[in-house]
């Protein structure tokens, strides 16, 4: 059925393939080089004129490729997934050699169709369409479900992510354009070019959390907003109170508190830009209730060294300080007596907390991700008991932790984000190769996280008593 050795029964994932040089190159890849030379497309969008053009006119796009290449293969190794998984991402990633017939071309592409069409369980009208257009590009094929390579599933984190991601570098890298590109129909006038002219700019809303995606949701924003009600209502936040919101985004969750509670708000977070775009968007009379500042939630007693306040809220965002554990003590330190800290945040499922303690590779893979999520493995390193002491510590008492279902959180999330991502390829909305990574790597994690027992979602109240 095709020509990578793989016994397709047992295994369902990603299928890649490119057309790269076969020599690798051992430099490590970064994705400032990837955005450097994003630009860098074929002058044709056939294979033809890839493989028989003087390789000195498309040596740094393919030695790009090939880097790429290189760095995945490594961290696959690295990561400790097994031989026979490191095994299939070499197989899967091998490039067609420069040097092969057109006829052999073909051929290797007929046989990754057929893999993919055998495998895909999407949107096959859809597919079959796309098929004589993608042809000109790599292509991948995607499995939501659980997949084995060879009796162990431990490889899908670490093969699934990276070959998405992958995939989008080199589609970027060699094509320089959408892969499902309509080049086969007649050049229209005006096509779906008025759609600029109907996307609200600035948008009303700028929302930037996981939201709760229960029942009655339909839109992003009300996720959003729904997630940062239910969690003020937890904190049991009164009309007229002083409220910190700590990662405020742009804005949107201090701008609904003192709409909602009329008390006075003051937001920080170390996203200059985000503060910028923030305060922009106050009116004069917001700007009588709503205070917003640039600063870290790990410098809280430098920024307020005399601020007291009611309530402190830090919504989808404490698992980035650094640490959790010190932004607890300063919280407490800057309520008023009986104030409370209120949370929406994660920890560890306790079962999933004990493998982590067994396998070292487990533990070394988390923590990797955690270093590319950018969050300090520290702060997901706590089941929700040992949170809970973390929050004794720091003087806290009252503590209440409600759990919240994996699905109302990461599921809803996920399918929103593939949706949005559907629509931007539907109606031509083209975004940058970084957004459109995050997006799709995001994707991919909320997807693993509401299907598989291994992080918590929390809300959570806490009280300072005199």
């Amino acid at each position: 059925m095709h020509d990578s050795g793989i016994n397709i029964n047992k295994f369902k994932a990603h299928s890649l393939r490119s057309a790269a040089s076969t020599k690798a190159v051992s430099l490590g890849v970064t994705i400032e080089q990837i955005k450097l030379h994003a630009n860098w497309s074929l002058s044709s969008n056939t294979f033809e004129d890839y493989y028989y053009r003087p390789r000195d006119q498309h040596k740094r796009g393919s030695d790009i490729v090939n880097t790429v290449f290189g760095e995945v293969t490594k961290n696959i190794t690295t990561s400790e997934v097994g031989v026979e998984a490191t095994a299939i991402v070499k197989t899967l990633l091998k490039p067609i050699p420069a040097t092969s017939s057109q006829n052999t071309v073909n051929a290797r592409i007929e046989r990754s169709f057929e893999f993919l069409m055998k495998f895909y369980d999407g949107d096959k009208q859809f597919l079959e369409a796309a098929i004589p257009k993608i042809r000109r590009y790599p292509h991948i094929s995607w499995m939501p479900e659980r997949f084995t390579v060879y009796g162990k599933d431990n490889t899908r984190v670490v093969f699934k992510g990276l070959t998405c991601i992958v995939y989008h570098l080199l589609q970027q890298i060699l094509s320089g354009s959408k892969p499902f590109k309509a080049t086969d129909k007649q050049e229209e006038m005006y096509g779906l070019r008025h759609i600029l002219l109907n996307i609200q700019l600035p948008p009303s809303t700028l929302w930037f959390n996981m939201g709760l995606w229960t029942d009655n949701v339909s839109s992003f924003s009300d996720a959003c907003s729904k997630l940062v009600l239910e969690t003020a209502k937890y904190t049991r936040i009164q009309n007229g109170n002083s409220v910190l919101d700590v990662g405020f985004g742009c804005g949107d969750s201090c701008l609904l508190l003192a709409d909602q509670y009329n008390c006075n708000v003051t937001g920080i977070t170390n996203e200059l830009t985000q503060v910028q775009m923030a305060n922009e968007r106050l009116t004069d009379d917001q700007k009588q209730k709503i205070t917003l500042l640039h600063g870290s939630a790990d410098d809280l007693d430098r920024l307020f060294p005399k601020h007291k306040f009611d309530h402190i809220l830090s919504i989808d965002s404490a698992y980035h300080y650094d640490t959790r554990w010190d932004f607890f003590k300063n919280a407490y330190s800057l309520l008023n007596d009986k104030g409370t800290l209120g949370l929406f945040d994660f920890a560890l499922d306790p079962t999933f907390s004990q493998e982590l303690k067994k396998s070292s590779w487990k533990l070394i893979l988390f923590k990797m991700i955690c270093t590319i999520s950018k969050i300090p493995a520290e702060n997901l390193m706590s089941t929700p008991t040992e949170y809970k002491h973390k929050l004794h510590q720091a003087g806290f008492n009252h503590i209440c932790l409600e759990t919240v279902e994996q699905e109302k959180v990461f599921g809803g999330i996920s399918h929103f984000m593939t949706h949005q991502l559907h629509n931007t390829a539907k109606y031509g909305v083209n975004i940058g190769i970084t957004d459109k990574l995050f997006l799709r790597a995001s994707c991919f994690v909320f997807h693993l996280l509401a299907t598989n027992k291994w992080i918590v979602p929390l809300m959570v109240s806490a009280e300072k008593q005199a």
